[in-house]
């Protein structure tokens, strides 16, 4: 007997935001294992989330092709309305990849990834906000530079990086594009912003600090 897949889709009934995935069981509570779906689920709890069956198939060949189409159909990879990261197709049922399958996935997932700013932007966000395990932390470091570093010496290379990261603390308004009317929230990390808006960093701060009307046609709201 052919194990039952399901193409479904999942909607987080606070936010709207979507996930679609490919699964081998019919498990009615069984959401998905996508890693911002699970961050999210974790967020606000199982009974915020409602699962919908788009299509069942026998098929695991054609079930991977009508996954890849529905996640291309919504562009769901790159739609900051839904969880997805991968553009799906990859699922084996009842088995384990091979060495030769994994290495074509990698393969696959790192040429989705060249020259796609938003796309490296959104799978960053899955893991951006946790804390490394001190232990990990000092593995990491020993693995990149090749030696370790004393308590102090970390501590003045995390304050660098978090100034980096957050540019000193610079904070910015809700921000409108004067020709196309898009709003962009207030937060903090102009850094990033800049980057995501694709505009000069010293302009937008110089926006956020009231020196400078416009950067990239970007404005305070």
């Amino acid at each position: 007997m052919r194990t039952q897949l399901q193409i479904y889709k999942t909607t987080n009934l606070i936010n709207g935001k979507q996930y679609i995935g490919l699964h081998s069981k019919n498990d009615k509570t069984y959401l998905g294992s996508g890693t911002l779906l699970l961050k999210a689920i974790k967020k606000y709890g199982k009974e915020n989330f409602k699962k919908e069956i788009l299509e069942e198939i026998n098929d695991i060949v054609k079930a991977n092709k009508l996954e890849r189409e529905y996640i291309a159909k919504y562009n769901a990879v790159e739609n900051d309305n839904f969880y997805n990261l991968s553009y799906g197709g990859e699922f084996i049922a009842g088995r384990k990849h091979s060495k030769s399958t994994i290495d074509k996935i990698s393969k696959s997932k790192k040429k989705c990834y060249e020259n796609n700013d938003k796309l490296r932007y959104k799978t960053g966000s899955a893991n951006r906000g946790k804390s490394i395990p001190d232990v990990t932390r000092k593995a990491l470091l020993k693995a990149i530079t090749g030696k370790e570093f004393s308590e102090e010496s970390r501590d003045n290379m995390k304050k660098a990086a978090i100034n980096r990261y957050d540019t000193d603390g610079v904070k910015y308004l809700t921000l409108i594009n004067i020709k196309t009317g898009e709003v962009i929230p207030g937060g903090r990390n102009v850094t990033r912003l800049a980057k995501q808006l694709k505009v000069n960093k010293g302009n937008l701060i110089s926006v956020v600090h009231g020196n400078r009307r416009t950067a990239g046609n970007w404005r305070i709201k």
